[in-house]
């Protein structure tokens, strides 16, 4: 069984001048494969995200190291989601991360535009069959209509003001 972040998390430091944002405060490995303080910690996965490899007692696990950064900060083991608030999985930056309460709908609050968005703005679309717009939003996962509107910025003005309302989590932007 792997060891948990906090005890994975002694054997690092965090250094936002790294790209990882962690770099290893003991020495570590044999022949090449060799550790020393201060050197960048990790590489990126097939899903952009920083990770680091870690062999103790015979075990071999990787570990988020948007983890471990939360867990040195913490003192504890992050109970939760790590969330990056750009939306980047590399930016590791202390800015950039936060705690979302596991179980949550939270961190769904920052869904990225759909494909097939042509409004530009999220929850804003045109209707095909009056050719006015409308505005909805998802809250507790089910969707609210917020009506049809004669103009666009009327129809994002209406989803700002439910986002302002339902997702009080991530805050409200016009994009």
């Amino acid at each position: 069984m792997a060891m948990g972040y906090l005890n994975v998390a002694k054997y690092f430091a965090i250094d936002e001048s790294s790209p990882s944002g962690l770099v290893w405060a003991v020495e570590r490995g044999v022949k090449g494969r060799k550790t020393y303080p201060g050197k960048q910690a990790g590489c990126k996965d097939a899903n952009g995200y920083w990770v680091v490899c870690l062999s103790e007692k015979g075990l071999k696990a990787n570990y988020k190291v948007h983890r471990i950064i939360m867990a040195l900060i913490l003192g504890k083991e992050p109970e939760g989601h790590v969330d990056h608030i750009d939306g980047c999985g590399s930016n590791n930056a202390l800015s950039n991360l936060r705690m979302c309460p596991r179980g949550s709908l939270d961190n769904g609050q920052k869904q990225k535009l759909h494909a097939t968005n042509t409004s530009g703005h999220p929850g804003v679309t045109i209707a095909t069959k009056n050719g006015k717009w409308q505005s909805q939003i998802k809250v507790n996962g089910k969707m609210l209509w917020l009506g049809y509107h004669a103009t666009k910025e009327a129809a994002i003005d209406a989803y700002l003001a439910a986002k302002a309302t339902h997702h009080t989590f991530n805050p409200t932007v016009r994009i």
